[in-house]
């Protein structure tokens, strides 16, 4: 049974004030093509988290080097900056001396400056109480998913699309209700952010294919993520994920997100980058 706890815990091998060194293990429940790029970075969130000490993260930009194996991975921490209030590391994730990760993550402890809220509101979908879920939708079709990551989610689309041949064009957008089935929330916040930065991963590829009809003769790997944490997502189980693809160009597809609260609290935004490829080099093929 998938854990998020304990499939991105860290285990610390090393430490100094400057530099730690941890080991963690991917595993294969969190599967889609390789390990979900949102997952692997949260192992890196929380191997920041444990070197800095810092009360929560503030944000993290995540390159992905290469496709990680579901096998024990080595991570090295190192402090780049130390302020008052926050601090800033750089995260290196390797396997067998191959790098498969690189990030920088910010801290912090602040707890006063400007505060303001957005007044537009959550984006006008359908509340996830009035959808399906994606599993009996699927059952319905006589199909169930793919990947094993998605059995770590209740997933209810805001749109569904019986007849994937035979659709229509549309908006380069896609918004998805998830819940992860092994708990809702956690006490510590460089954990229970961990569910931000997985949903905000979620919706690019579903977001760029909106707009091509037809049998897709690409995959997009993300190679580059971006999660800025707003808010606590507290006790709130569900979570609203938006994803916008606006432009595809020579191979790359840029992403914009926002992850949002049941009760209507913009909790992070950020974005990817994608990198198409030829659908047969997809690595689960």
């Amino acid at each position: 049974m998938a854990d998020l706890q304990r499939d991105t815990a860290v285990v610390v091998e090393a430490s100094t004030v400057d530099r730690s060194d941890f080991s963690a293990t991917v595993s294969e429940e969190w599967a889609i093509w390789g390990p979900m790029g949102g997952y692997l970075a949260s192992i890196a969130l929380r191997a920041a988290g444990a070197h800095s000490g810092r009360d929560r993260p503030a944000s993290i930009n995540a390159n992905f080097l290469g496709v990680a194996a579901f096998a024990p991975v080595s991570i090295r921490v190192e402090t780049l900056r130390v302020t008052r209030v926050a601090t800033c590391v750089r995260v290196v994730v390797t396997q067998d001396d191959r790098p498969v990760l690189e990030a920088t993550v910010w801290g912090t402890d602040a707890d006063a400056g400007l505060d303001h809220h957005t007044d537009r509101g959550r984006p006008d979908v359908p509340h996830h109480s009035d959808l399906a879920s994606a599993v009996d939708l699927l059952a319905a079709k006589g199909e169930t998913w793919l990947h094993p990551f998605w059995d770590r989610l209740d997933h209810r689309p805001t749109e569904w699309i019986d007849d994937w041949d035979n659709r229509d064009a549309s908006e380069p957008e896609k918004t998805g209700w998830y819940r992860f089935v092994d708990g809702p929330r956690y006490d510590e916040a460089w954990l229970d952010d961990t569910r931000l930065l997985i949903v905000t991963d979620l919706d690019a590829w579903g977001a760029a294919t909106n707009p091509h009809i037809g049998e897709l003769a690409y995959f997009a790997p993300t190679i580059e993520l971006t999660c800025r944490f707003l808010q606590p997502a507290n006790d709130e189980e569900w979570l609203l994920g938006w994803g916008a693809a606006p432009v595809g160009h020579r191979g790359l597809i840029g992403v914009a997100s926002e992850t949002w609260s049941d009760g209507g609290r913009l909790l992070a935004i950020g974005g990817s980058t994608l990198l198409c490829r030829p659908a047969p080099e997809r690595p689960d093929r």
